[in-house]
């Protein structure tokens, strides 16, 4: 495990989406969940917040930017903001606990009602999406297609993760296309109509 320590003396994270800390540190907030730390893309691991890309009803985008606005919180308070990596997801994404200080960002979102536990599955996602969009909520098409192909993906590595397209014509000219969700260089930029294949 890896655990990385950022020094933040002048640790001024905004919300915006393209904020940015000091000439050191490099801190941006994505959303509810994730964050960048330097060019380093973090997923808090074990929890999972409202979207606010492709949010899937009104209240869920609402509830997404209060996670998101929490997450800034914490981390511009913090003297220090540190993670230990637990793996790598689909996405690319270093899984990891976080830390303002020595408090787990991940559990004080999951304790303020910002965040749920993350479990894995097409039911559990539902279940999360019914608590944010109420009873009637169901999971579009596309991600029922992906958690289908996410259950039948082998382990990320780092290698894995080091693979990255730019676009469709740079992943088309190292021949690697299609891309489909459980192969290195997926990402959901490049997978435009949702169906867990890129580049097709």
């Amino acid at each position: 495990m890896m655990r990385r320590i950022i020094t933040a003396l002048a640790l001024a994270v905004t919300l915006a989406a393209n904020s940015t800390a000091s000439a050191r540190s490099h801190v941006v907030i994505i959303d509810g969940d994730t964050l960048k730390i330097d060019s380093k893309t973090i997923r808090i691991a074990e929890i999972d917040t409202p979207e606010t890309f492709r949010s899937r009803c009104e209240n869920e985008l609402v509830l997404g930017l209060k996670a998101k606005e929490r997450l800034g919180q914490l981390v511009r308070g913090a003297a220090d903001v540190t993670y230990n990596a637990t793996g790598v997801d689909r996405f690319g994404r270093t899984l990891a606990h976080v830390f303002a200080g020595s408090v787990n960002v991940g559990e004080v979102l999951m304790r303020e009602g910002h965040a749920l536990r993350y479990e894995k599955g097409s039911g559990a996602r539902a279940a999360r999406l019914k608590v944010w969009c109420g009873p009637q909520a169901e999971l579009p098409r596309h991600m029922l297609v992906e958690q289908m192909a996410a259950a039948h993906e082998k382990p990320k590595t780092e290698s894995d993760a080091t693979v990255h397209y730019p676009n469709c014509a740079a992943a088309r000219a190292a021949g690697g296309t299609p891309i489909r969700v459980d192969e290195p260089g997926y990402s959901r930029k490049l997978d435009r109509d949702g169906d867990s294949v890129a580049c097709e």
